[in-house]
């Protein structure tokens, strides 16, 4: 092996955290296929941290123009609109210089026609090394293109093995993540009367839980701004007050609350209730969801993790990405709190790892 590094792309941590949930869970997939060699985080293209238009900013340094490494790992959403100008450039300094691109746990982000169109383009001018999926639409779209293909899923649930959740104090509490959108006014009951269940989106249902009946509700007015807004919901929720909260209990439960999205830095948005948790590293929230009884989160990620950590969580989302979650099985997220086949998870784990050993050749310490 020549004496190149192998590179993972990382950052823009402070608009998502889940960023880090899938680029860290990548460091760890490079680094079983590639036990004994050293596999480095870099910043990943700085077009993507700004908001509007994925443009890579005219004066920018691009320091993967000025790596001569022998693997770039990219992963993620990154197979959308923003994908053919943030890197055909860098994808053909990369081909002349002899360094393989691996596409690692990656998606799309509205699924479209155009957008597959667009992204198959530039796939088609310069072929990944290795292509593995997150989901399986994502697998069917462009798996014809790479030298190898996998039917994989995403880095995110590999974090468990990489980083065991560090334990906490708290008394059994559960997670609420609601940064995009309308907080639920939650209950615990007894056991009683027919289940409602969950749909897609800020949807009122009565479902089962610990042996009793989880009432969730969105209140009528947060809902309309909710919709109104989009994802600038949480920000003008916060900056007016009206997301404000102030449960700090459900039954025997604590709530803590999180946030994924630190910049813009807005301690309204952020700290709108007790037990409040934002941060622009990764690794509190690994704890936080590792160890919750349960998660209930309009953010994917958020989800994802707690279920790798064998946790418990429902989704409250009509993001199409939520491919990632139905391709481990978790086809229920949307109608009521899901748990993983953790056997069932360990084995793709492994598969996934396997395949990509035997595509990265040639490279032994």
């Amino acid at each position: 092996m020549r004496n190149r590094p192998i590179i993972v792309t990382s950052g823009t941590w402070s608009t998502n955290i889940g960023n880090a949930f899938f680029q860290l869970g990548a460091q760890y997939i490079v680094s079983q296929a590639l036990p004994g060699l050293p596999v480095q985080l870099l910043t990943d293209q700085a077009g993507y941290w700004q908001y509007g238009p994925k443009v890579e900013p005219g004066l920018s340094a691009r320091l993967l123009d000025h790596v001569d490494a022998e693997y770039i790992v990219l992963s993620g959403s990154l197979l959308t609109y923003s994908f053919p100008p943030l890197w055909r450039e860098s994808f053909k300094i990369l081909k002349e210089r002899g360094t393989r691109v691996v596409l690692l746990g990656v998606g799309q982000f509205d699924y479209s026609d155009r957008e597959t169109s667009l992204c198959r383009g530039l796939l088609e001018e310069y072929p990944p090394h290795a292509f593995v999926s997150r989901d399986a639409t994502t697998y069917e779209n462009f798996k014809d293109l790479a030298v190898h293909s996998y039917d994989g899923i995403d880095n995110a649930y590999f974090l468990p093995r990489a980083y065991p959740a560090v334990k906490l104090d708290y008394p059994p509490y559960i997670v609420l993540n609601f940064d995009k959108g309308p907080e639920p006014i939650c209950t615990l009951t007894a056991a009683n009367g027919s289940p409602v269940w969950g749909r897609p989106g800020y949807n009122p249902c009565h479902v089962p839980f610990e042996g009793g009946t989880l009432d969730i509700q969105f209140p009528a007015h947060k809902r309309f701004f909710s919709d109104r807004f989009g994802k600038y919901y949480g920000y003008l929720a916060g900056i007016s007050g009206l997301k404000k909260a102030r449960q700090e209990r459900l039954g025997r439960y604590l709530l803590l609350r999180t946030d994924h999205q630190t910049n813009p830095l807005c301690h309204r948005k952020l700290y709108y209730g007790p037990g409040a948790f934002a941060m622009d590293v990764p690794y509190g929230y690994f704890a936080l969801y590792g160890n919750a009884a349960l998660t209930l989160s309009d953010r994917i990620h958020a989800c994802v993790v707690t279920m790798a950590y064998g946790g418990t969580a429902m989704l409250f989302s009509k993001s199409p990405r939520a491919h990632i979650i139905e391709r481990v099985g978790a086809t229920t997220i949307f109608q009521h709190p899901t748990t993983l086949d953790q056997a069932r998870l360990d084995q793709m784990r492994n598969d996934e790892i396997a395949f990509l050993a035997s595509v990265l050749e040639g490279h032994s310490p």
